[in-house]
């Protein structure tokens, strides 16, 4: 049997868990990666870690180039089961065309409730997200759609007690190596801390991608409030649009460092600076566990 894991954009950092559980199932089974290239190649922090299959696909986000694009992606995959990775745009509708088409198993693998920020917005909101977005099949607007899909699988894959309660499936919950990820003595880390700039600084670490249903601001919002004037929060992970809002906040700005991504290596450094973990939840829970490092 062979299994084909269908992430959507090769680039998005979702693809370091896909690759741990892809290489994990190799033992037993016949296993690939697919994903869309939509034009910024293989996320830099797991280039190396698996023989990927990558499609060009740097037209499948808008109309009407989604549905050949998409097509191409379909083409690539050749498993038996095809376990897309997230309810979006291109993940679940293109497992669904293989399992129309050859019957193919479609098992969907859910690592958090991608669609929670779309049914946060207002109904103006949404209204007016839908005028600015309806010809991108694969923004946030689509997500509700795909959704409604998911019934339509075989079978599905919740990583939390909250996915299961809202989407069915089975529980598989997802972790880390906590022989790995774990403090690294101080004398390992001095080096790292000065070029970082927080030297003899306290770090509460963050890995992964700011968005605002995680709730991130509480955090440097706890820390400014404690008045410990030695206590960093340190995001490591793409800068995008929510970190910069951090950064621009006079009030968290200073308690707030954010290192960006650079390879799984330096990243694991980092990680490895912090006492405490922080993986955030605003609203619904996430299947990722890492605990207390």
């Amino acid at each position: 049997m062979k299994l084909s894991f269908l992430v959507s954009d090769v680039n998005s950092p979702v693809l370091g868990p896909v690759t741990v559980l892809a290489r994990h199932l190799q033992s037993e089974f016949d296993v690939e990666v697919v994903g869309p290239d939509l034009g910024y190649g293989v996320n830099v922090m797991y280039r190396d870690a698996f023989s990927y299959t990558v499609v060009p696909c740097s037209h499948i986000y808008r109309f009407p180039e989604y549905f050949s694009e998409r097509r191409r992606l379909a083409e690539a995959l050749t498993g038996d089961v095809i376990i897309p990775v997230k309810a979006v745009g291109n993940t679940i509708p293109v497992a669904l065309m293989l399992k129309r088409s050859r019957g193919a198993k479609v098992v969907p693998y859910l690592d958090e409730w991608d669609g929670a920020l779309m049914a946060q917005r207002t109904r103006p909101e949404r209204i007016r997200y839908w005028l600015k977005n309806a010809h991108h099949p694969l923004e946030d607007n689509y997500y509700p759609w795909v959704e409604r899909l998911i019934p339509k699988c075989d079978s599905l894959i919740s990583t939390s007690s909250f996915l299961q309660r809202r989407f069915g499936g089975h529980i598989v919950p997802m972790g880390v190596d906590c022989e790995f990820f774990k403090p690294a003595p101080e004398k390992e880390t001095r080096d790292l801390k000065r070029e970082l700039g927080i030297e003899g600084k306290r770090l509460i670490v963050f890995g992964g991608v700011v968005r605002p249903h995680k709730g991130i601001e509480t955090i440097p919002q706890a820390v400014a409030r404690s008045g410990v004037k030695d206590l960093r929060f340190v995001i490591v992970g793409p800068i995008n649009e929510h970190v910069k809002e951090l950064l621009a906040n006079p009030e968290l700005s200073r308690y707030v460092v954010a290192v960006g991504s650079a390879s799984t290596q330096s990243d694991a450094a980092i990680l490895k600076l912090g006492r405490p973990h922080c993986l955030t939840s605003a609203g619904h829970a996430f299947g990722s566990v890492t605990g207390a490092l």
